[in-house]
């Protein structure tokens, strides 16, 4: 697949290199002060879930959406904080002949909602994330931690989507253990339960 994962910190960062190494065109927006050690050494994940390197050449990294074509991509993961939502999902909108789907990987509630209200509940996918990834330095991110697999929904439960099933498997297959669910929300608000009760706010 082709695939663009918008705000690419430790978590994004560490999904690209997976998935990249195993065979998918990955374009990846991040921070400026990350492009010059990717496009110069590439990309290194390690951790408990094994090791995984690309270089340079394997991956396209962006500042900024200008000038890209979403017809592009079949998947857009969201990765940002939540308080960058908004400003992410009307970038995408920016999006020339984009009609893939877009799955926010974020932490917290609400993130989903605003997907469906802004780009259509067919297009509108997340995914719950319980695994710790740290960027070591840049270039490199460590998978420190893992409770559970990755769980990637849709808007309607009851329903797993075609781009959830798609998505959970290139995941699984690149080595990050995923599965896709029929209600995503479920797994999502156990996970806030979990941030309110540690006094995690994001």
């Amino acid at each position: 697949m082709r695939i663009l994962i918008y705000g690419a910190g430790a978590l994004g960062q560490a999904i690209g290199c997976m998935l990249a190494a195993d065979g998918h065109r990955v374009s990846l927006v991040l921070r400026p002060r990350f492009i010059d050690a990717l496009q110069a050494g590439g990309l290194e994940v390690t951790g408990i879930f094994g090791d995984y390197r690309i270089t340079g050449e394997q991956l396209e990294v962006l500042t900024s959406l200008r000038g890209q074509s979403g017809g592009a991509f079949d998947l857009i993961l969201l990765t940002t904080k939540t308080y960058d939502t908004d400003k992410a999902i009307a970038d995408i909108l920016r999006l020339s002949q984009c009609y893939c789907p877009v799955v926010s990987l974020q932490n917290g509630c609400g993130n989903l909602e605003k997907l469906a209200e802004r780009l259509g509940r067919e297009r509108s996918l997340a995914g719950r994330v319980i695994t710790g990834f740290e960027i070591k330095e840049p270039g490199r991110v460590k998978i420190t931690v893992s409770a559970d697999a990755v769980h990637i929904g849709g808007c309607v439960r009851g329903v797993i989507p075609t781009a959830a099933k798609r998505l959970a498997e290139a995941l699984d297959h690149a080595g990050l253990p995923s599965i896709a669910v029929e209600d995503v929300f479920q797994s999502l608000y156990a996970l806030s339960l979990i941030h309110i009760s540690q006094g995690i706010v994001r």
